[in-house]
């Protein structure tokens, strides 16, 4: 087993919170550069406050991939240079969903960032459900593993709960891509003092 000093824990920690907060900076940058589909007086509006963070999720979740899917390639390298009686695109299969995952996730995050329109959001919501709950239930039906991973599948459940009503129910959400319940929010009245 493998032992970390608490220095080399804090360091990996770290660079994990550097590598989703860079990338999660330059999209700000980009998607603070677009302006919102809707405004509305004394509601907020525009890729700031809490859907920055909501993509520094997205953005952890790509990076997990990209990670898992580097893993499995080295794995299916040293396969193939093994000469083991299965072809390369036998040994290869297993990375089509990591592969597949990389680029939903990436172009989830570029789309929330950069198109302003109500599917946008719709498709974050879709992905996110079937990428987590739906998914880890279905690889445990398709693959018959024995144990379902009942701690994943309640993360991930209530993660996508989180997002879906943050999704739904944030007027910066509803107003910056401009889906239905954005075009039906009132002004609020604000009281000068």
């Amino acid at each position: 087993m493998v032992h970390f000093t608490p220095l080399q824990v804090i360091l990996n920690i770290v660079i994990a919170l550097l590598a989703v907060a860079l990338p999660t900076w330059v999209l700000w940058i980009v998607g603070s550069k677009i302006p919102p589909v809707l405004t509305c007086e004394g509601r907020k509006s525009g890729f700031a406050g809490s859907l920055p963070f909501f993509t520094a999720t997205l953005v952890f979740f790509f990076l997990y991939w990209v990670i898992m899917t580097a893993v499995d390639a080295a794995q299916a390298y040293r396969f193939i240079l093994m000469s083991v009686d299965y072809t390369p695109l036998q040994i290869l299969m297993p990375m089509i969903p990591d592969v597949l995952f990389v680029l939903i996730f990436g172009w989830v995050i570029v789309r929330l960032t950069m198109k302003r329109s109500s599917r946008a959001v719709a498709e974050a919501g879709a992905v996110i459900w079937v990428l987590g709950p739906i998914g880890t239930l279905g690889s445990f039906f398709f693959y018959q593993t024995p144990d379902l991973n009942v701690t994943g599948l309640f993360a991930s459940f209530f993660y996508a709960l989180a997002a879906t009503v943050y999704l739904v129910f944030s007027d910066r959400v509803a107003l910056t891509y401009g889906t239905r319940r954005g075009r039906s929010l009132r002004p609020l009245k604000v009281s000068a003092e």
